[in-house]
């Protein structure tokens, strides 16, 4: 009996045990579900902050390889600049460009000082130092027109070690021709007002000098600050725009006045320069024939005397006959006491004249000068405008 009770008892117990742990099984169970349902809840929940953390990290990263990479270029860009700029070839456009322009404004200054006195004061006097002006600008300008393009395509700024010494130079001389043109405007422009005489040759003075230190004002700001005359509109730079400008001005008028004043003088060059050789030439042909000729063509001359006789720019005439057309001294008494008081006895000599017509009054022209007397010798050098004939005699033997 107490073992069946015992047997009970356990089998009872076991069970117990049997549903206790079944029901600590479904409680294990039950807790582990809500433990993994918490932690998938806490994962779903937290799940997104790392996504959102590693793209803001990604994003920032690449902006900052962006930054750092737009630094490199930059300065890898500034280097090349800085290597361009000091780059041998770089110098030497520099130097020519500025070296050009300084040259080509030296004829220029002095064709427009010629052209303002021309056009003010009136008629000057010109030589074929017109043609080498003209033709100095015509060479220089292009040139430096060229070099400028060039240039201005690899032109640094700021400049720095070399080129802004090379800047530096030009700049100085530049202003120093500017200043001086100024000062002969200024002084011009004084003398005008306190002289005298007439102010016409000062006032030319005065514009052209002042004309000429405008353009070397615009020089110098090419020299040191080039963007200050450019705009983003215009593809060409504007001060080789002003230099066309006022070189096709200036040419303009100095080969509408001086240059055709010097082609229509050709003709008072010709004849200031061999008529004396046709007076020289009529003495020898009387030594040789014993008489004057009858026209220009019968004399021996050179090809350039020859040119003056055959562009009919020499009138010849005869005065008297062929023979003796004078003598000094008619009274054979008187002249016998003239020959033994230890005088030569006088010359007979036979008078002719060459007329010419000139263009244009000489530079140093004196109508004190001109006379009435027979000469040996013809000066050309001072005459005044229009025909002149040159009272002329030869002596005989």
């Amino acid at each position: 009996m107490n073992e069946e009770n015992k047997t009970t008892y356990s089998d009872k117990n076991l069970e117990n045990n049997t549903t206790n742990n079944s029901e600590n099984s479904q409680f294990s169970s039950s807790s582990e579900n809500t433990i993994n349902k918490s932690t998938e809840i806490r994962e779903a929940n937290s799940a997104p902050e790392p996504a959102y953390d590693e793209q803001l990290d990604s994003h920032i990263d690449s902006r900052a390889t962006l930054v750092a990479s737009n630094n490199i270029n930059d300065a890898i860009g500034s280097t090349a600049t800085s290597l361009v700029a000091i780059s041998p070839f770089t110098l030497f456009l520099q130097w020519i460009t500025y070296a050009l322009w300084g040259w080509a404004l030296l004829p220029l200054s002095m064709l427009i000082l010629l052209v303002s006195t021309y056009y003010i004061k009136g008629d000057v006097g010109t030589d074929e130092f017109v043609i080498y002006l003209i033709a100095s600008i015509l060479v220089l300008a292009p040139l430096a027109m060229v070099a400028d393009h060039f240039y201005s395509k690899s032109e640094p700024q700021p400049k720095k070690g070399g080129s802004l010494v090379i800047m530096l130079i030009h700049a100085v001389i530049f202003v120093l021709f500017g200043l001086g043109f100024f000062i002969s405007t200024v002084f011009a422009v004084i003398n005008a007002v306190m002289s005298s005489s007439s102010p016409e040759q000062s006032i030319a003075i005065a514009i052209g000098s002042f004309v000429v230190g405008l353009l070397y004002l615009l020089l110098i700001i090419r020299t040191i600050k080039p963007n200050l005359l450019q705009f983003k509109t215009m593809r060409a730079r504007p001060f080789v725009l002003l230099m066309i400008f006022a070189i096709t001005l200036v040419l303009s008028l100095a080969i509408a006045g001086p240059m055709k004043q010097y082609f229509n003088e050709r003709n008072d060059r010709l004849i200031e320069s061999y008529l004396n050789d046709v007076n020289v030439a009529i003495s020898k042909y009387y030594e040789e024939k014993q008489s004057l000729p009858d026209s220009l063509n019968e004399l021996s001359v050179e090809s350039e005397v020859k040119q003056l006789i055959d562009s009919n720019l020499v009138k010849y005439e005869r005065l008297g006959s062929s023979g003796p057309s004078l003598t000094i001294i008619d009274d054979v008494t008187k002249l016998s006491d003239f020959i033994n008081n230890g005088n030569e006895a006088p010359k007979q000599y036979f008078k002719y004249q060459l007329c010419v017509t000139y263009v244009a009054e000489s530079n140093i022209y004196d109508s004190s000068s001109k006379t009435d007397e027979f000469e040996t010798y013809i000066s050309t050098y001072s005459h005044p405008k229009g025909e002149v004939c040159y009272k002329l005699k030869t002596y005989a033997n």
